[in-house]
C-alpha cells in the first residue's frame, strides 16, 4: 500500500522535528510505501534548514520525505497546499494532519486494515493523546538544536483527546477520493492566498462535502496518535516558532 502523509509547517519546525523522529523509531510495517510530505515555503528558513538535517536520517527504504514548496501566502490558507497534494497524490490512502501529530507506524498498520474494507473511505481515530501545554513546551525547547531524532517518550503523553468528528489533523481519505474531489477544489473561498496564516475552516467544508457525496467519515480504532499541545499557536500570534 503506498501511504502519503500530508503536513504543513510553517515555523513549526520543532514539532516537525518530532514528527520525523516518530517515523524514524517507529517505522511503517514494509508492506507500506510512506511519503512525508511537508508543505512549507522557502520563506520559513528554519524550517528548510530543519528539513535539510532532517534528511540526512538513515530512513527505511520504505519511507521518504518529500518536501512542496509554496509561496508562504498560499501556503497560509492551507486548503491550497492540502487541494494540490491531493490532486496529484499517487497513494491509496492520504492523512492530512499538522507537524504537531506524531504518527507511529503501528497507527499506519491499523489504517491499512480499516482502509482495505469497501465501505472505509474516509476515517478517523477515537483518540488522540496529548502531551500538557507545560509537557508540550519543554519538548518544544528540547528540540531547539539538532542533536538527532529526539526519542519519543510514550508517557509524556498522558491527556487523552476523544473525538467524535474528523477534525484537520486526523482526517485520513482514500486516494480515489483525493484524485477526484481535491481538497475543496471547486471552491474559490479556500484557494484565495492570505497575506497572514488563516484559521482552517476548510476542514469542515470538506468534511461536509463527502459527507453529501456519500462518504461519511467513519471513527475507527488506531494505536498511538499523538499530539504535542502547545500554550500558543502561530494562527493566534505569527512570530511565534514551534
Amino acid at each position: 500500500m503506498n501511504f502519503e502523509i500530508v503536513t504543513h509547517c510553517w515555523r513549526y519546525w520543532r514539532c516537525l522535528t518530532y514528527q520525523v523522529a516518530t517515523i524514524f523509531h517507529h517505522p511503517p510495517p514494509k508492506e507500506i510505501n510512506l511519503i512525508l510530505n511537508v508543505v512549507t515555503s522557502q520563506e520559513d528558513h528554519a524550517t528548510c534548514r530543519r528539513l535539510q538535517e532532517l534528511e540526512t536520517l538513515p530512513l527505511p527504504e520504505n519511507v521518504k520525505i518529500k518536501t512542496t514548496l509554496l509561496e508562504k501566502e498560499r501556503l497560509f490558507r492551507r486548503g491550497i497546499g492540502r487541494n494540490q497534494v491531493a490532486l496529484e497524490t499517487k497513494a491509496d490512502v492520504v492523512w492530512f494532519t499538522d507537524c504537531d501529530y506524531l504518527i507511529h507506524g503501528s497507527s499506519l498498520h491499523d489504517v491499512m486494515r480499516f482502509m482495505a474494507q469497501p465501505d472505509h473511505k474516509f476515517i478517523y481515530p477515537k483518540r488522540v493523546y496529548g502531551t500538557t501545554h507545560e509537557t508540550g513546551y519543554d519538548l518544544i525547547q528540547e528540540a531547539s538544536q539538532w542533536q538527532g531524532p529526539p526519542e519519543i517518550i510514550r508517557e509524556h503523553f498522558t491527556e487523552v483527546m476523544k473525538l467524535n468528528r474528523a477534525i484537520g489533523g486526523v482526517q485520513i481519505v482514500s486516494g480515489d477520493l483525493c484524485r477526484k474531489y481535491g481538497y475543496l477544489k471547486d471552491s474559490k473561498e479556500w484557494e484565495k492566498p492570505a497575506s497572514r496564516w488563516k484559521r482552517a475552516y476548510e476542514d469542515v467544508h470538506f468534511r461536509k462535502l463527502l459527507n453529501r457525496e456519500g462518504h461519511k467519515a467513519r471513527k475507527v480504532k488506531i494505536a498511538d496518535v499523538l499530539r504535542i499541545r502547545h500554550p500558543v499557536a502561530g494562527r493566534d500570534d505569527p512570530t511565534v516558532e514551534l
